[in-house]
């Protein structure tokens, strides 16, 4: 189905044979026509729980030459269509080429958010980083913290196997929390930050009990002192309060005229 809606759109032949002042409004309308088709095949082509699934293109449309302004436009359609690895090449070049401009900080964020939401937590985990570190004073700082701590949360395989995203993510919870309180930010932080705790202190618990079957009193006592310096106060922690409102950025800016 998706080679058909594909084959429907022969840009790369057109890029061949037209001008590139006569590329530009046809890249416009086959880019329309892609979201309009994607809406249709991710309707009735859903997973079984209900999450929609990322349309793809193996000839993506070429953006080189479009102003900041159809950049933009033609994100926004991309993303909210959830044609993530089509929306971040534009996203991508929006970036690269107005590194200046007034929404290449945003698309950065976008760029980090299009790998979280098509379910490639590394990478994500990167981006946000990435930002965090070129743009330590941004007003997204507490947003784009609280996504990287998703983003390694949601890359662990378990403490049995990698303890360093629970880790990471517990470190970056822990910033967002002690950088924005009062914020619903660090509500967020606060409330998803308990599971990784108990994992955690599970895994170590889980340690000493091995070393208390292998009768090593010296590694216990060791353990059972790091146990308590760190997990004690934690665990007996009251309960998180909710967040009062979403923690989700803005959506993707309005172009006037839209």
């Amino acid at each position: 189905m998706k080679d058909f809606l594909l084959k429907r759109l022969p840009l790369s032949s057109l890029m061949k044979t037209r001008a590139r002042s006569f590329l530009l409004p046809m890249q416009r309308s086959a880019v329309a026509a892609c979201i309009i088709l994607s809406a249709c095949w991710s309707s009735s082509s859903s997973s079984p729980d209900g999450e929609a699934k990322e349309l793809t293109a193996k000839d993506s449309t070429e953006t080189e030459d479009l102003p900041e302004p159809e950049l933009i436009h033609t994100s926004k359609q991309m993303y909210e269509a959830r044609m993530f690895s089509l929306a971040r090449s534009n996203l991508q070049s929006l970036k690269d080429r107005y590194p200046m401009g007034a929404h290449a900080v945003f698309a950065e964020i976008k760029l980090a958010d299009s790998y979280f939401y098509n379910g490639e937590y590394n990478e994500a985990a990167k981006f946000y980083e990435a930002f965090l570190k070129n743009y330590p004073g941004s007003v997204d700082a507490p947003y784009v913290e609280l996504q990287a701590a998703r983003s390694h949360l949601a890359s662990s395989r378990g403490t049995g196997r990698d303890r360093e995203p629970l880790e990471r993510a517990l470190t970056l919870y822990d910033g967002v929390v002690s950088h924005y309180p009062g914020t619903s930010y660090a509500s967020s932080a606060e409330r998803e930050r308990v599971p990784v705790i108990q994992q955690l202190a599970d895994y170590d618990q889980f340690i000493i009990d091995f070393y208390k079957k292998q009768e090593n009193e010296a590694a216990v006592r060791v353990r059972e002192k790091q146990f308590k310096d760190r997990w004690s106060a934690r665990l007996a922690a009251p309960p998180a309060t909710p967040p009062e409102s979403s923690t989700a950025l803005k959506d993707l800016p309005k172009l006037q005229g839209r």
